[in-house]
């Protein structure tokens, strides 16, 4: 219910306000002063606008009397009800004196007592009002010296209870953090991006305990994985919240601590020394102000050694509810900060107080939000996107839509750039273009290629990080410094394009930039697979199977054999050796031993090597079935999407990439890479165990894009390969070549579009539909195959 004795309503302030104001200068009439609900203080380098009536929920009114432009008074107008006290006081003096001219006075008042004193002095004055201008002009004359004396000590003691001030210079401060971070979607080392954001599913759930009685919330996960996003995105909405006063920190290049960081940064500021005592105060007075909003520091890059102590301090009953943290941390660092001992298994008390949070690849919500915000950039995520494990990594988005964004550079508006549903060899057109000016940068990483080729040729040594380097590209220390020279890793850690972590207790640099890694990895296994192809009758398969350990491994060697043909011409025996080494299809019967890779425990560890062999003791109740020997096929897919002519061993030019099509096209199961992820494929299973994806799922496998690229390119070639499917009668190539024709169809091309529509509607829909009715009455296959030989 409202009273009005309590509430300071607008007609209640004006009425207490003409009244003080002849109280206290009842020489002057009403119109000659002029009074401003919102002023301007100035804190060292800092202007800072003061919102007067901020603080009318509390009863509180501050205001600026002035008399034509010269300052004369700041008053503190309360309620009636609310008694006067010394806060009102110092924080009134210091508005007084951080204007600019000071003004002389500083008024007190709540309606029914008036108080008056000297900003020169801080002194009250006995009178309760100025009798005279002459009183008044020599009050004016005495507040210009303070312009020369007293500022940092006005500052100081401004910046102690006042939330309002905290609010403006911590959002300064979060913007100039922000700011370094911030570029334009192709700017790559620039975590964040101007108008391009992905929301995450974790972010209002971090919020939603921040308004609960929790303190310190950990954000981690690996590196890259957009954690400092998130901590926009998380700042963004506390800073949309009168109740909260965010502050953003990136720690990385720190080691001091979080009481120096902010006094460094408070001292930049404003331009005046702030130590760590001043800091610390600060942070508990707010930190115990029940009335007040919660102080929340957001810091990014937290190392756990650095911090540990002070989080244990600051996150202590030593401080009160209304100072939060939200850090972010990469996966392995929270063991450090939360845990002791030898093995880090003893409990600290960090470990009690923490709330942690997995940030993981975009899942299926977050991966819809990604594809909204590139169509908003103008850049179309093709259908079946969300089946690509390397589209959930938001790094990789990023790269790819700068690629996008910027080949819509003098396009009319109306116009779109698309992303293929799955990443082929077009990936690399992206990667060069960034290194072009800098060629000493190209050299550290070609060095940075072979460290990684050398082990990942040795993959089985490193248990404990396996998974990760599936999924990322990351160097241990010990193999990166036979690479490099100490100067050279300061330069690229400089250049901040490598950053050295702690995964599973061991020190591995992660380079930033992994899109243009994979460029330099690929023309690297190149180079070596040019010196090896004549000499070494292994290379096709050393080849292939390093491709089945690193990120992009298939497209990688496919590239790398482009670029060695680039060079010198490839014998069509190269291409036979990986055809002939056929994918196999096993079923999984009863005692079928196997091992686990799985992530790491409940505490945030990296992704572990956990050796849990098991033996099925029973063969599964539905027939399933796990492939072997894919990754060589998996390396044609890409390479069949380009014109390719191979030279016989007579001399003689041939023309491979028809062949290519039709054999690997034929496959009876999807050739997909392995993914870590619970997305599913919509499949066709038929009795005889064949299994082929749904169209319905659009381009999501490589030698079916490749098709697709093939036929639009060449429609000779295209009704070439369609005549092999038809006389072969495989169910398998011509299931792949009507999801490929349907896509065609959908060109602006008409008359690729037209021969799309003939070729399916006279030719492949009523064989594949003749096919497909005996593929699923009979258990036994149309043809011989070798994929289906015991």
């Amino acid at each position: 219910m409202s009273n009005n004795a309590t509430e300071m309503t607008e007609a209640s302030f004006e009425a207490n306000l003409n009244s003080v104001l002849k109280a206290v200068f009842p020489w002057a009439g009403t119109d000659a002063l002029t009074h401003q609900e919102t002023f301007t203080i100035r804190l060292g380098h800092k202007d800072i606008s003061v919102e007067g009536k901020s603080s009318l929920a509390r009863g509180r009114f501050d205001i600026l009397i002035k008399q034509g432009d010269t300052p004369l008074a700041i008053l503190e107008l309360k309620r009636p009800d609310i008694e006067l006290q010394e806060d009102d006081v110092s924080q009134g003096l210091s508005y007084s004196r951080l204007l600019s001219p000071p003004a002389p006075l500083l008024i007190v008042s709540n309606g029914n007592e008036t108080h008056l004193y000297e900003t020169y002095t801080g002194k009250k004055i006995d009178d309760s009002n100025i009798q005279d201008e002459q009183r008044l002009t020599t009050l004016i004359s005495n507040s210009a010296e303070l312009a020369k004396k007293n500022k940092e000590y006005a500052i100081k003691a401004l910046l102690g209870p006042n939330d309002q001030i905290w609010q403006k210079i911590f959002d300064d401060l979060s913007m100039e953090a922000f700011n370094e971070l911030i570029g334009e979607m192709p700017e790559l080392l620039k975590p964040l991006v101007q108008g391009f954001s992905i929301p995450r599913t974790i972010t209002p759930q971090i919020l939603d305990d921040l308004k609960s009685q929790a303190r310190l919330m950990v954000i981690h996960g690996p590196p890259m994985s957009g954690k400092t996003n998130v901590l926009a995105e998380l700042y963004q909405f506390l800073n949309s919240e009168t109740n909260f006063i965010p502050l953003f920190i990136e720690a990385d290049d720190y080691s001091e601590g979080i009481l120096r960081i902010i006094a460094n940064r408070l001292s930049s500021c404003i331009g005046f020394s702030f130590d760590k005592e001043q800091v610390r105060t600060w942070l508990r007075g707010f930190s115990n102000n029940e009335s007040g909003p919660s102080v929340v520091l957001i810091i990014d890059e937290v190392s756990g050694t650095n911090f540990k102590e002070e989080l244990t301090e600051l996150t202590s009953t030593s401080y009160g509810g209304k100072l939060k943290f939200v850090i972010a941390i990469n996966d392995g660092d929270p063991d450090s900060l939360l845990y002791r001992g030898e093995h880090r298994r003893k409990a600290t008390p960090l470990s009690r107080r923490a709330k942690m949070f997995q940030i993981a690849p975009l899942d299926d919500v977050e991966i819809k939000s990604a594809a909204k915000a590139l169509y908003d950039q103008r850049v179309l995520l093709e259908k079946g996107y969300h089946h690509t494990v390397a589209y959930r990594s938001p790094w990789l988005l990023r790269s790819l839509g700068a690629d996008a964004v910027a080949s819509l550079k003098n396009v009319p508006n109306t116009m779109l750039a698309g992303i293929p549903p799955i990443l082929g060899l077009n990936f690399f057109d992206i990667c060069g273009m960034h290194f072009a000016s800098k060629p000493e940068m190209k050299l550290l990483y070609k060095k940075l290629a072979n460290a990684i080729i050398e082990e990942h040729q040795e993959i089985d040594k490193y248990h404990s990080e396996i998974l990760n380097m599936l999924h990322m590209y990351l160097v241990h220390e010990n193999t990166i410094k036979k690479h490099f020279k100490y100067r050279e890793l300061k330069e690229l850690e400089k250049e901040g394009l490598l950053k050295k972590h702690l995964i599973s207790d061991k020190v591995v640099y992660i380079p930033r930039l992994q899109e243009y890694l994979a460029f330099e990895l690929s023309r690297s296994l190149g180079e070596q697979l040019y010196s090896q192809i004549d000499s070494s009758p292994d290379a096709v398969e050393q080849l292939s199977r390093l491709s089945g350990t690193i990120p992009f491994g298939d497209i990688i060697a496919a590239n790398a054999i482009l670029s060695c043909s680039n060079q010198k011409p490839i014998l069509s025996n190269f291409f036979y050796e990986l055809i002939k080494t056929i994918p196999k299809r096993n079923e999984v019967k009863e005692g079928f031993k196997g091992r686990i890779l799985l992530p790491g425990d409940h505490k945030g560890n990296a992704m572990e090597h956990l050796p849990m062999e098991f033996v099925l003791p029973y063969a599964p109740e539905d027939p399933s079935y796990f492939y072997e020997d894919i990754n060589a096929w998996l390396i044609l897919s890409h390479l069949a999407s380009m014109p390719i002519v191979g030279i016989a061993e007579n001399g003689s030019h041939v023309r491979i990439d028809t062949s290519l099509l039709v054999a690997v096209g034929s496959c009876p199961f999807p050739l997909l890479r392995p993914q870590s992820t619970n997305q599913a494929h919509h499949t066709h299973n038929f009795p005889n165990g064949d299994t082929y994806l749904c169209g319905k799922d659009g381009l999501i496998e490589p030698i079916t894009l490749s098709i697709c690229k093939s036929m639009a390119r060449e429609q000779s070639l295209g009704t070439k390969i369609i005549q092999k499917a038809l006389e072969k009668e495989s169910l398998a190539l011509l299931m792949r070549i009507s999801i490929a024709l349907y896509k065609i169809i959908e060109m602006n091309d008409h008359a690729t579009s037209t021969w799309a529509q003939k070729q399916l509607g006279n030719n492949v829909s009523p064989t594949l539909s003749k096919l497909l009715d005996h593929a699923i009455y009979n258990s036994s296959p149309l043809i011989n195959s070798p994929f289906h030989e015991d």
